[in-house]
């Protein structure tokens, strides 16, 4: 996990459950959008961006879960 992330969840008992419900593929997602930029503001920013999301239950960023298509 990236450093702001890993401060991020600690600091947030729910975000952290929030967190661990989620199966490890779509972890390492959400981990690799904080990763990703170079500034550290914007990861710091990210992360919480993210703590928050999942705190309040909002969508989490990334692709849409997938859903099966109904049975003709």
């Amino acid at each position: 996990l990236p450093e702001e992330l890993k401060l991020a969840l600690h600091a947030d008992p729910d975000a952290r459950e929030a967190w661990e419900r989620l199966t490890p593929g779509r972890r390492r997602g959400l981990a690799h959008l904080v990763g990703k930029p170079k500034s550290e503001a914007t990861r710091q920013r990210k992360a919480a961006e993210l703590v928050e999301r999942l705190r309040s239950g909002e969508p989490l960023p990334g692709p849409p879960s997938r859903t099966p298509k109904p049975k003709p």
